[in-house]
Parts: structure tokens; sequence; C-alpha cells
């Protein structure tokens, strides 16, 4: 019986974790938009320059400091404020083991959003990135829903 208490305490630690962070982020991001975050907007939050020359520009950065990551596929999804800044990236799916470095790039590049509108009114939304990496080349695609 211990055992078992112990071997599901062990699952279940991470998913409970997840869970609280998430739940930490949305309120923190409630109380800096002083309103709802969310998910569908009259007019979602988009690239300025286009998906194309964000990977451009994704790319560069993480080859000017050697920090491109291993091939493969990674899901985030971003919490962007009204003024178009990203509060929070996480990662919702990946084949790509550590996705530091591609975060923290993303962070640092995050001047390129141009923030949801609803009612003629900026607001925060939440909007899924989608990221493949291969040998030579970075394609970033943002779906029209989240």
């Amino acid at each position: 019986m211990i055992k078992v208490k112990l071997l599901l305490s062990i699952f279940l630690l991470p998913v409970l974790t997840g869970k609280a962070q998430e739940k930490a982020n949305y309120d923190t991001l409630r109380r800096i938009c002083q309103g709802p975050v969310f998910t569908l907007c009259e007019v979602m939050p988009y690239l300025t320059n286009g998906s194309d020359a964000y990977a451009d520009t994704l790319m560069k950065y993480l080859k000017d400091r050697g920090k491109m990551p291993a091939p493969g596929k990674v899901t985030l999804r971003l919490s962007i404020l009204a003024t178009g800044e990203i509060r929070f990236v996480e990662v919702e799916n990946s084949t790509i083991t550590d996705t530091h470095e591609l975060i923290s790039a993303i962070d640092a590049i995050s001047n390129q959003w141009t923030p949801g509108t609803q009612n003629k009114h900026l607001v925060c939304c939440y909007r899924r990135l989608y990221i493949e990496v291969t040998e030579n080349n970075l394609m970033v695609t943002v779906p029209k829903r989240l």
C-alpha cells in the first residue's frame, strides 16, 4: 500500500505542479491585464512582419549565440499583453528535449507582436506558435485560432 502511494505521488507531483504554475500564470495575467485573457478575440495578435521574418530573426538570434536547438518540433502557448509584449511562454508539446534556448530567444525578440483587439480595445490574449527546427532551417507557423 505504501509503495502504491509513493508511486502515485511520484507520477502526480509533476502534473499537479504544472497545473499550479498554469493557474499562477493565469492569475498574474488577469492582474496585469485588469480583465480577462482572451483565447479568441476580434483581431488576434499577429507578427508585425509575418512568420517568415520572425523565423529569420529567431534563427539569426540563435545562430549568433551558437544556441541552435536540436532538430524537432515544438508547440508553444504565448501570453501576449495588450502592449504586444510576451509575458509567458509555455511548452505545450515538444520533440525537442531542451527548449530553454528557444524560449529565451522568443523572449528576447518579443517586440515583434501586434496586440489583439476586442471591441476596439487592446486586450491580453493567448497565441499558439508552432516551430519546426531542421538541420539548417527554422520554420514558424501561427495558426488562426488558439
